[in-house]
């Protein structure tokens, strides 16, 4: 609800007529995990579009994360202000030094979280008989890697290194072979990958909070094949879910309790 006073607007926050802190109040209320055909572009996309999607879960549980990357991306854009601009090298080595500390710092948190999900999805890879495995790709932000990228960055007047630069690769496995889907992948293959991802966000969910999401599926059937069609309305079956799709035929593979809305 909204609280109004002589000059603001406050949020308060209820659950079960009990006032919460926000961050508990986000705990309590009911999680979803989306999948949506537009969210094929974070498989097969560029890694903007991948580091977004795993921030966006990361910041729902980890305040601490969310608190660093803000920080980050801020010092970012002073940093690389600081090299558009500057005039004296000697100048330029004195305004930067602090940032550069400073980004480091808030650097390593930011990779060793995105680095702990990862290895979370490379523990649960399977969904039925299909395997994927995810590689990180870091750009760490490090003295070392500073001075090596030091003439570059006065050539460009632009940070060259640092996990805004960093990326995620899919892979299909089948026995020894991977197949990084945003290169490779069929349609198919890439709706399976973004599915596998969505299905252990919920299980990540699930792990932190005790409790099961809603999935909210849409259109997610199309480009898919019987079997897999087959696949995934039996993966679906242990979770509150809503689909849409116009193959309602395919809704009597659920062996669940279901309703049908017909629009």
């Amino acid at each position: 609800m909204l609280k109004k006073t002589a000059d603001t607007v406050a949020k308060v926050f209820f659950t079960n007529k009990t006032k919460r802190r926000y961050i508990d109040y986000q705990k309590e209320s009911t999680k979803a995990v989306l999948f949506s055909p537009e969210q094929i572009a974070i498989m097969t996309g560029s890694p903007d579009k991948r580091r977004k999607y795993f921030d966006s879960v990361l910041r729902e549980f980890d305040i601490e994360y969310k608190k660093k990357l803000a920080h980050y991306e801020t010092a970012l854009r002073k940093r690389n202000k600081i090299l558009e601009h500057h005039v004296s090298e000697s100048q330029l080595r004195k305004e930067i030094s602090f940032w550069n500390d400073y980004l480091a710092e808030q650097a390593r948190y930011i990779t060793a979280k995105r680095e702990e999900y990862l290895n979370f999805l490379n523990r649960h890879t399977k969904i039925d008989n299909r395997e994927f495995h995810i590689e990180y790709v870091r750009n760490e932000f490090t003295k070392e890697r500073l001075t090596e990228k030091y003439d570059l960055e006065l050539r460009v007047r632009k940070t060259m290194i640092g996990p805004q630069k960093d990326d995620f690769h899919v892979y299909q496995v089948r026995g020894k072979e991977k197949k990084n889907l945003q290169h490779y992948g069929s349609r198919s293959e890439q709706r399976l990958g973004m599915f596998w991802l969505k299905l252990d966000e919920t299980l990540y969910i699930e792990n932190q909070l005790k409790l099961r999401p809603i999935l909210l599926l849409d259109d997610i059937l199309s480009e898919l094949d019987k079997k897999n069609k087959k696949l995934v309305i039996d993966l679906i079956q242990k979770y509150q879910t809503v689909i849409t799709t116009t193959e309602t035929e395919l809704i009597d593979l659920a062996k669940m309790q279901k309703s049908l809305i017909k629009l």
